[in-house]
């Protein structure tokens, strides 16, 4: 062999080990990413997994807190028109009071009132009876001649002062007390809170 071919013998040999060499160290690299890679995506994954997990839980926390604050709702809303039924039955039971029931509660009314020579305005249901009542127990009264449209009570007036004991006015003006008063009656369990909603 001469000088020529070893020489190229040699370069080619040198050449194939390079290119072994960089086939080698590009195998090399190249399973180093995909390891590298493999790595990334299983972190990404489990991080996804785990964010999955806590918002999955999350929301089936706000699911039950929305569920209890629906519940409390209707509870409460169920509470509020059973009082409300209840106020609206004591009106309606104020209307059907007798002549004699009236008569008692408007002599409670009047003294409670501190009547004496006033004016009073009676209501159409009440002027067969009441006129004679309060001739005999408070003759120092004026009776308005105008009846009041209204469903029972009176309106006392001195000059520019007005005491409203219409029922209507009565149960408004009182109708907190009467709701704390229903409260504690139907829901005894917790009336002060029921007493808070119905407010």
């Amino acid at each position: 062999m001469d000088g020529v071919e070893a020489l190229r013998k040699r370069i080619q040999d040198e050449t194939e080990s390079a290119a072994q060499g960089l086939l080698s160290s590009a195998n090399q690299e190249r399973y180093a990413i995909l390891t590298e890679a493999r790595r990334e995506a299983e972190r990404i994954t489990a991080e996804n997994a785990a964010r999955s997990e806590r918002l999955a839980k999350e929301q089936a926390i706000q699911r039950q807190a929305e569920s209890r604050m629906a519940s409390k709702r209707e509870i409460l809303q169920a509470k509020q028109d059973v009082l409300l039924g209840t106020m609206a039955a004591v009106g309606k039971a104020l209307k059907a009071y007798t002549p004699e029931q009236r008569r008692a509660l408007y002599a409670a009314w009047l003294q409670k009132a501190g009547a004496a020579d006033q004016s009073i305005v009676i209501s159409k249901t009440d002027q067969v009876w009441m006129p004679a009542f309060l001739e005999e127990a408070y003759p120092k009264l004026k009776v308005d001649a105008e009846t009041g449209d209204f469903a029972g009570g009176f309106i006392l007036g001195d000059g520019r002062t007005w005491q409203d004991y219409r029922f209507e006015a009565v149960l408004a003006q009182d109708e907190k007390r009467w709701l704390s008063m229903a409260a504690g009656i139907l829901f005894p369990e917790n009336s002060e809170g029921s007493t808070a909603d119905a407010e």
